[in-house]
């Protein structure tokens, strides 16, 4: 298949280029670590004073103020990785690969997330659209410069994506057909949950499906997803707002993380997440045309079908997620939003190709026929 080959071409041809090891990478490596056996406090205290944190240890000692430091700060790091603690899915799949990739692992298995979200959002597209159209916009999925930015690291992020188009794509086949594809479904969200917080998309996309159309198997399937995507929140918490009140913070532990300390800093916070990314967009111009040419495509054709509806809904839960984290990674954050834009350029493609003016298929004879020469009787 020509998706698979591009992402595997993207990985053969990068797999050798220098990497860097974010904060958010080492909370992920003491993960794998702890897969393994090792206690927490031991596998942070492995990876934060090993050779992988090294270089960005060093820097903080000699330019950073010591209440502003990060990975060089235990306290740091010890604050920080309750925000980590529900995402177990890369982590083992990296322990599982640990053994002959050594250090390799994680960025192995974000390298794999990369080649399985074009594959998995073709399959989320060949559900509702023709083969070419899919793979068309499978392969400008994988195209995309922050997807490929970020799966080149050691992160979860592609697996992210991959996973909530697989959860999409389920979520379909369970609103056609229960048996089997409720089970898949639910087992789908479950593993989304343990990845990346982007089951709040495919739930807000279900719940407006369920308002829209109010039978008991849309109802179903949206129990099921919240169901599904409940014990990863009730094992590890879901600090929301720790999370806002750090991320306004740059990323450093408040003094205080109340209401009140958010409401101080939250639209100022928004007002530069929303600037830097329309900057960023203007720059990368393919990126730009996808995102946006995709989102308002999705809304501005009209059409009523429930994978539409789906993905429109879906939309309203990746803006929630950026609302809960007022930042902006060059796009990192925004990664959700891929598989849902993905649909809205192929329902476009779909609209101008059904509406192209087609040229009548000559049929052998017809010409001699009108001559008064055809075939003889």
């Amino acid at each position: 298949m020509v998706v698979a080959l591009a992402g595997i071409l993207f990985v053969a041809f990068h797999w050798s280029d220098h990497y860097q090891w974010k904060p958010d990478s080492l909370f992920y490596e003491a993960q794998l670590l702890r897969v393994q056996g090792t206690p927490k406090q031991e596998a942070l205290r492995r990876v934060f004073h090993g050779p992988l944190a090294a270089e960005r240890v060093r820097e903080e000692m000699k330019d950073t103020p010591p209440a502003r430091r990060t990975v060089a700060s235990p306290d740091w790091y010890r604050y920080s990785e309750r925000f980590y603690d529900r995402r177990w899915v890369v982590p083992a799949l990296g322990a599982a690969v640990e053994p002959v990739l050594g250090v390799d692992a994680l960025r192995a298995v974000s390298l794999a997330g990369y080649v399985l979200a074009g594959l998995l959002v073709y399959a989320l597209l060949a559900l509702r659209f023709r083969s070419w159209i899919a793979a068309v916009v499978s392969l400008g999925v994988l195209a995309l410069g922050p997807l490929r930015y970020w799966s080149l690291l050691p992160l979860t992020d592609s697996f992210g994506v991959a996973l909530e188009a697989a959860a999409l794509a389920t979520a379909v086949l369970a609103l056609r057909r229960p048996r089997p594809w409720l089970a898949v479904f639910a087992a789908t969200m479950l593993v989304l949950s343990f990845t990346r917080d982007a089951t709040l998309v495919v739930i807000a996309g279900l719940t407006w499906v369920a308002f829209r159309e109010r039978t008991r198997r849309e109802v179903a399937t949206l129990a099921t997803a919240v169901v599904a995507s409940l014990p990863a929140p009730l094992l590890f918490g879901a600090p929301t707002r720790e999370i806002i009140a750090y991320t306004l913070n740059q990323f450093h532990p408040p003094a205080n993380a109340s209401w009140s300390f958010i409401r101080g800093r939250y639209v100022a916070g928004e007002k530069g997440l929303v600037k830097d990314d329309f900057t960023y967009l203007a720059h990368h111009t393919y990126v730009g045309l996808f995102a946006v040419g995709g989102i308002v495509a999705l809304y501005a054709i009209r059409n009523g079908d429930t994978s539409t509806r789906l993905m429109r809904g879906g939309v309203v839960g990746a803006v929630v997620l950026l609302l809960l984290a007022p930042n902006f990674t060059a796009l990192r954050l925004e990664l959700p939003f891929v598989p849902l834009a993905a649909y809205g350029l192929a329902l476009l493609l779909h609209t101008v190709w059904s509406r192209a003016p087609r040229r009548p298929v000559p049929v052998p004879g017809r010409r001699l026929a009108r001559r008064g020469g055809g075939p003889a009787a």
